[in-house]
């Protein structure tokens, strides 16, 4: 018996919320209008979440629609939120809104798919498939694997140009949660080891979030009663994470191409942030990941007509792991910061020409660099007039080594725009 929309709209946020909780989509009551009724609970588990995610994929607008208007924020919305698992505050942070706005317009987006869905799922269903989800034709499912890694390295290489770095224990603390209920259905235990203060990495959040996913869940989907071990350190050039079963796990008989796939799929995701894959196999198989992660050397961009502060600034920064690029133009400043993407900048208010109040107006209201944070450095007395036309922090001239330390580090934890 089909629920009634308001129920159906319940079930269908709830279902969205553990969309990359295969195994408790297995026993949720949307699952059987997704697939056909002689289906496996792990096959209709599968299909629940290819029609989420086909939802989505539905909503993306087409190319005559303004890439800055509302549609496409919604989209962009429901695809960090549910394809890349990010979390409210993450997904606010990457679309440059508040978090009051992303409730709004994660709401006006569940309005959208849920009746989507509901003519999908529940007025008119279609017709069972000739053929389970997980066997298609071999030529079919060839062809349709090749687009498959041809898109997903695309889609890969456009996060990693988004220039953002990740901490990885704050990777880990998102994603482990959605990892529990599969540990505990095949009894998997799991040791996390990470050296303490490891390096920010310099690879896009969200697809490190896909690659730990893809590989800790896969680890857990094999083993049972095993203990699954994360370690984590670092070298002069890179963090490593190492990701494996240990030889007591009762694994599942491995399936040669189907890993090949997978592990194709990894490697798509791993090279455009120069993220090298190491595969660790044993009599039964693949039994452990090991990833190389490039180290971020954080770029700020300091913007000053004044030569001695731009030396000052870079005596202060480099010691501290920062990457200094200076400028005393506002021309050059729009021009670097949109090439290059910083960590942050730092902008003197009196400057010849373009002065920093415009120029700062200019960057916060630029897509390419609106959600750069902007630390205004003057020796004018103006931080409330500052602060409330954008700026993320002021610093009274003379700047002080610790002031300008402590102004960066306050951007690791900062609110969403």
């Amino acid at each position: 018996m089909a629920p009634s929309r308001e129920r159906f709209a319940d079930q269908l946020q709830d279902a969205f919320r553990h969309l990359h909780d295969v195994v408790y989509l297995r026993d949720h009551p949307l699952h059987e209008l997704a697939a056909p009724g002689d289906a496996t609970p792990k096959e209709r588990a599968f299909a629940l979440q290819q029609a989420l995610l086909d939802a989505v994929d539905a909503l993306r607008p087409g190319p005559d629609v303004p890439p800055d208007s509302l549609h496409w924020r919604r989209y962009r919305l429901l695809d960090y939120r549910y394809r890349k698992a990010l979390d409210p505050r993450a997904t606010a942070r990457e679309l440059g809104i508040s978090r009051r706005q992303f409730y709004r317009d994660h709401g006006q987006a569940m309005e959208k798919l849920v009746s989507l869905l509901w003519v999908r799922l529940v007025e008119e269903p279609s017709d069972p498939p000739e053929q389970p989800p997980h066997a298609p034709p071999r030529a079919e499912a060839e062809g349709s694997e090749e687009e498959r890694l041809a898109l997903l390295r695309v889609e890969a290489a456009r996060l990693a140009r988004a220039a953002r770095t990740a901490r990885l224990q704050q990777v880990l603390d998102g994603i482990l949660p959605l990892l529990q209920r599969l540990r505990e259905t095949n009894r998997v235990r799991l040791q996390v080891e990470l050296e303490p203060d490891l390096p920010e990495i310099a690879v896009e959040p969200a697809l490190l979030r896909q690659m730990l996913l893809s590989v800790l869940g896969r680890l857990c989907e094999r083993a049972r009663d095993g203990l699954l071990r994360v370690e984590g350190s670092a070298d002069d050039g890179a963090v490593w994470l190492m990701m494996s079963l240990d030889h007591e796990a009762v694994r599942e008989p491995e399936d040669p191409p189907e890993t090949d796939q997978w592990l194709a799929a990894l490697q798509g995701m791993a090279s455009p942030s120069e993220t090298e894959v190491r595969a660790r196999s044993d009599q039964q198989g693949v039994c452990g990941i090991d990833l190389r992660l490039p180290r971020a050397n954080r770029l700020v961009l300091v913007v000053d007509d004044n030569e001695d502060v731009l030396e000052l600034f870079q005596r202060h920064l480099a010691p501290h792991g920062y990457q200094v690029a200076t400028t005393q133009s506002a021309t050059r400043a729009l021009e670097l910061a949109e090439q290059h993407q910083p960590y942050a900048i730092t902008l003197d208010l009196l400057m010849p020409e373009v002065d920093g109040w415009d120029l700062l107006q200019t960057l916060l209201h630029r897509p390419r660099t609106q959600h750069i944070p902007v630390i205004v450095c003057s020796v004018l007395r103006q931080r409330e007039l500052a602060l409330s036309l954008g700026a993320t922090a002021f610093l009274i001239k003379p700047v002080s080594e610790q002031a300008l330390l402590d102004a960066l580090a306050a951007l690791e934890d900062r609110p969403p725009a």
